[in-house]
């Protein structure tokens, strides 16, 4: 596909949706409900992985990639994720817009939870020396999604004339006919040039009269648009000598009558600064973003239309507005950490060169504590370049472009004996692909050249200090109505902002997990980069503070393979708060206490609702037992989390799904006796509590004129256990144990409890003694000597409504 203007392709939303996105399977065929959290995640062609999960988007770069630039387009269903350097190629028309539109790919079924392969047409001389492809036709091929970085480093370096467009997606389609203009963007860059061959230069119009109205395209290039206005929004990337990120620029025209051929000029040399920072001296950014939302047109099924710019934390941001405008929303957040490395050259005139890990495989070795080690230069990283380096930090300075043998040149210092490395880059990258040998380091800025250059005239003593875990993270967000604010740069002051102390466990082991921390704007959960955390550990978490600055955060999986995750409700935080909080506390179980996040355009009703006479249940199985904390598993990854949900009506099936503890169901209109059976089990191998949680609601349903809540109960078994969530040994314990009605349905005062608890993942069961003790119980347990506990409960109401629960393993004891 070309997007030069001869034969420029307009994409509208309903063209690139031609379908609606496919929730997971769940009964009779449908999928839990509008917002039932289910996550589709997507390897793109090049390597980077994308997760949509109701309104959020997030994006994980690929191996190597930490440092690449994300354009992101969303509306409703609809969402693009554009990496930086691929945008370079379909400005040119090697690459298919389409192989990055999100949401099209997961509705045509090529989303990872569905296909290990990405089916592509590829064109070109050298297409049989790329890797990772099969050959399906004359000029088609199967990518394997697990070789998409390798793949996309040799089509990037490849002759011009290989392209690549997706198999499997419906083709654009034309708008409806009618009256229609030209319109042009022209975009020129912080130098007042128009884009060079490696600058990422686009435009997008988004209708403010047709939700599907959104039409994208290079610079300099016009469009046959139907009459009618629009926001536009222009992007342009500026390279800075010295610096391997460049400056990004996003520009607004806040609104353009098209009722005659127009063209406009974003020039970035008028834009603001943008950015985001505290007074901490030793925190460095982690990860920003800037946000561009146009208020969405009349009759959409989202609220705003979102242009975001994902950017590398070395990178600059600018922005800018052509006029107020009350459908326009602006927004700036970042984070920021202790680096988890420094490096300070020694000797007569020491100065600090900023660095950080390069991400290559899961298990890449780091250089923790203190190191004092001698730096030396080792070119290019061959085996001949390497000389005298054992024991010692070897700088390397590998080829600018996308360098697929970066793993190799480390292996072969490791094989010379040199004990870290550094890569020292005026370009972004390295990109690669494969686990690191050595512990490594890249730093793009002037002072890792400034090493590099020492070092080629002789060893130079550094010194290095590592942690496992940064001990804070400042979590920073500014959001402004109708136009860019004129002062865009913002400096957080730590006095001004909610300190949370957060301690995170493990299970009955180090938990490796990772932390997203989202500001919820007036589109819903923004999405981001997560950090690594792991737990066990403790740290603190700053938040900023003020009207219309909401968060939520969440813990993970680090490699999003379908562990069970913890969810944060969504919450504003005061000027000086302090607070403690618990990630991952035992006992992980069902809960209805924290009701669903924020949405776009609505929030969930319920957990478990029934809406006329559909029943939709999206139960969080896995919550662990923090107020404002819900978990659940993840049925979309290909991953651990398995399960089902079963309904029926006065003991007649009324359908069922395999998904973990969630379905949709249409029930017959009368009133009846219902009972409702899920499960949720995982058997990843560092989830080892609450691997398995099933459990049975019994009560009474009618057709509803709305949607109302069911009346579902949830035991909640409260003990103190330390930081892998164990208790004593051998020992007698005691724990309150809580009964919770879901909110929004009519609760009637609990009758009876009853606990038994098993050594033998339930092989045998005991009874456990209950005492009352205000509102909730207390269970007088004896522990087993070694192993872990399995609890078994059952709550029944005045109502009748009953619920019996069981947790597999729910905590560990002590050995």
């Amino acid at each position: 596909m070309s997007w030069r203007s001869t034969t420029l392709l307009v994409l509208p939303v309903s063209a690139l949706l031609a379908v609606p996105v496919p929730p997971a399977a769940a009964g009779q065929g449908r999928g839990p409900g509008r917002a039932a959290e289910v996550a589709r995640t997507v390897t793109l062609v090049t390597g980077d992985r994308v997760e949509m999960r109701g309104g959020a988007v997030r994006v994980r770069p690929g191996p190597g990639r930490g440092d690449v630039g994300f354009i992101q387009q969303s509306a409703g269903s609809h969402v693009v994720v554009l990496p930086a350097d691929a945008a370079r190629l379909v400005a040119k028309g090697r690459l298919d817009r389409r192989l990055f539109d999100v949401g099209r790919l997961v509705a045509a079924g090529q989303d990872d939870a569905r296909a290990a392969t990405l089916p592509l047409a590829v064109t070109g001389s050298a297409k049989t020396r790329l890797p990772g492809i099969r050959t399906t036709g004359r000029d088609t091929v199967s990518l394997a999604k697990k070789s998409a970085t390798r793949f996309w480093h040799a089509l990037a370096a490849a002759p011009g004339d290989i392209a690549v467009r997706p198999v499997g997606l419906p083709g654009p389609r034309r708008h409806a006919r009618q009256a229609e203009f030209d319109l042009k963007a022209d975009l020129l860059d912080r130098n007042g040039r128009a884009p060079g061959p490696d600058s990422m230069a686009e435009w997008v119009a988004y209708s403010l009269d047709d939700p599907s109205g959104i039409y994208a395209g290079p610079a300099g290039e016009a469009m046959r648009l139907p009459t009618g206005r629009y926001m536009v929004f222009g992007t342009v990337t500026t390279p800075r000598p010295g610096n391997a990120a460049p400056s990004y620029a996003g520009m607004v025209d806040t609104e353009v009558v098209l009722d005659r051929d127009r063209a406009i000029t974003f020039d970035a040399r008028k834009a603001r600064r943008v950015e985001a920072t505290t007074d901490r001296p030793s925190a460095r950014k982690t990860a920003w973003m800037v946000d561009l939302l146009a208020k969405a047109a009349p009759g959409a099924d989202y609220g705003y239309y979102t242009f975001r710019l994902n950017m590398p934390p070395g990178a600059e941001a600018y922005a800018s507005t052509t006029a107020p405008s009350n459908r326009f929303a602006f927004g700036v957040h970042a984070t920021y950490q202790e680096p988890l490395l420094r490096l300070q050259v020694g000797g007569a005139k020491p100065f600090p060169v900023d660095v950080a890990y390069a991400e290559g495989g899961a298990n890449d070795p780091r250089l923790e504590g203190t190191n004092k080690l001698q730096a030396v230069y080792g070119g290019g990283g061959t085996p001949e370049e390497l000389h005298d380096v054992k024991g010692k930090l070897v700088v390397l300075a590998p080829p600018p472009a996308d360098d697929p043998e970066t793993a190799e040149r480390v292996r072969n210092v490791a094989r010379a004996g040199g004990r870290a490395v550094l890569l020292v880059r005026d370009t972004p990258g390295p990109y690669f692909d494969g686990d690191l040998a050595l512990p490594t380091a890249v730093s793009g800025a002037p002072d890792g050249a400034r090493l590099r250059d020492l070092a080629k005239a002789g060893p130079v003593p550094v010194t290095t200090r590592g942690v496992a875990a940064s001990p804070y993270q400042y979590n920073l967000y500014y959001p402004t109505s109708g136009r860019v604010p004129a002062d865009a740069v913002r400096t957080a002051r730590g006095r001004d902002l909610a300190a949370v102390r957060v301690h995170y466990r493990g299970a009955d082991g180090p938990l490796p997990s990772s932390l997203l921390t989202e500001p919820v704007d007036v589109a819903g959960p923004s999405g981001g980069w997560a950090v690594q955390i792991p737990a066990p550990t403790t740290r603190t978490e700053y938040f900023t503070t003020g009207k219309g600055v909401r968060f939520s955060r969440q813990l993970r999986s680090s490699y999003y393979d379908g562990r069970p995750l913890v969810q944060t409700e969504t919450r504003a935080y005061r000027r000086g708060e302090r607070r403690e909080e618990t990630m991952n506390k035992g006992v992980a179980g069902p809960s209805f206490a924290t009701p669903p996040r924020d949405e776009n355009p609505a929030p969930r009703p319920a957990w478990a609702f029934r809406d006329g006479d559909t029943v939709d249940v999206a139960i969080p199985t896995f919550s662990d037992a923090e107020p404002g904390h819900y978990g659940f598993g993840e049925p979309s990854a290909p991953g651990c989390t398995r399960g089902s949900a079963r309904l029926s009506k006065d003991g007649a099936p009324v359908g069922e799904s395999d998904a973990p503890a969630a379905g949709t169901f249409t029930a017959p209109p009368g009133a009846g006796a219902y009972r409702l059976d899920v499960e949720a089990a995982c058997d990843h191998p560092d989830w080892r509590l609450s691997t398995k949680v099933t459990s049975s609601w019994t009560f009474r349903s009618a057709h509803t004129s709305r949607a109302a809540a069911l009346p579902l109960m949830a035991v909640r078994f409260l003990p103190e256990l330390d930081d892998l969530n164990r208790a004593p040994a051998g020992k007698p314990f005691s724990f309150p144990v809580r009964v919770e009605h879901q909110p929004g349905a009519a609760s009637a005062r609990v009758v009876s409890v009853t606990v038994e608890a098993s050594a033998d993942g339930g092989g045998q069961w005991r009874p456990v003694r209950l005492r009352e003790d205000g509102d909730h119980w207390v269970a007088d347990v004896q522990n087993p000597s070694g192993g872990k506990v399995s609890l078994r409960a059952t709550a029944r109401d005045a109502d009748g409504n009953t619920v019996t629960q069981v947790i597999e393993n729910a905590y560990a004891v002590t050995r």
